[in-house]
């Protein structure tokens, strides 16, 4: 009954652009981003940086892989996506500083 392939796809391009939007403002940090609409990550610049981000995101509530790959599901909507690209942001800007 439910269009999951199409859900999947369309939040999960939602998700792969946002990555892309963070990996131009954060150059230093994020060397760049990988996958499909569907399952997608980052590389980050270090080693340090991906820990550090793993572990700020999880502090903000946000379990985001630092390998390969970060898939979507039917219980992930627009809003998730842009709460998780909120929290990256803001992870990725205090791991850079």
């Amino acid at each position: 009954r439910e269009a999951v392939c199409d859900h999947l796809h369309r939040v999960g391009t939602r998700l792969l652009h946002g990555l892309h939007r963070l990996q131009r403002e954060h150059p230093d940090t994020i060397a760049g981003v990988a996958g499909m609409a569907e399952m997608c990550f980052l590389h980050y610049a270090t080693e340090d940086l991906s820990r550090a981000v793993a572990v700020g995101c999880a502090r903000r509530g946000l379990l985001f892989k630092r390998t390969a790959y970060n898939f979507v599901s039917l219980a992930h909507d627009e809003g998730a996506v842009d709460r998780a690209l909120e929290i990256l942001d803001e992870v990725l800007g205090a791991a850079a500083g």
